[in-house]
């Protein structure tokens, strides 16, 4: 029979490729905080991402709000909540549960508001819908059943006390594969 185990470089290397195959992956990790109390509007957090793309990848090419909104659904983050559908406001702005920027979130923020308010910027429409402070960006979830009881926000909330109930950082999983007969 022969067995593999991880290694630190394979597990190292396996978070790699996680972060390259997700194109919000990379924010995510940088930029954001978790807090199951928060909600963030979207137009902001694709503000700020976009600011954060064009440093890390140097790519002037246009991201939809779609495709990083299909690409943060793809994470399955324990610890965000989406659905859009049911996380809206009464302007019909979609709003990400559990989340709030960190420094460097906020410092990509301040680029694009910077970029907007510079004469001749030409905006995407998703960009007219940005917070004008930063102080409005990060929210307290409404209370009622279509935001704080939502189930996902239930979910996020959970998820959040058990990470917080736990004394020990989480263990990284070894794997062990093998092949042939015991």
């Amino acid at each position: 029979m022969v067995c593999f185990e991880d290694t630190a470089e394979g597990l190292e290397a396996l978070h790699e490729v996680r972060l390259d195959s997700n194109l919000a992956a990379g924010f995510v990790e940088e930029c954001i905080d978790f807090d199951p109390r928060i909600r963030m509007p979207f137009p902001d957090f694709n503000a700020a991402f976009m600011s954060w793309w064009k440093e890390h990848r140097g790519d002037e090419r246009k991201i939809s709000p779609e495709q990083i909104g299909r690409a943060l659904k793809a994470l399955s983050h324990a610890r965000i909540a989406l659905d859009r559908h049911k996380f809206k406001d009464k302007k019909g702005i979609r709003y990400i549960c559990g989340i709030k920027f960190n420094e460097a979130g906020q410092a990509h923020w301040h680029n694009t508001i910077d970029a907007i308010n510079t004469p001749g910027f030409r905006s995407s429409d998703d960009l007219t819908r940005v917070s004008n402070k930063i102080t409005d960006v990060q929210t307290k979830i409404p209370a009622g059943k279509n935001w704080w009881n939502h189930p996902l926000v239930v979910k996020i909330r959970n998820n959040a006390a058990k990470t917080k109930s736990s004394l020990n950082p989480p263990m990284k999983r070894r794997i062990r594969l093998c092949f042939g007969d015991r």
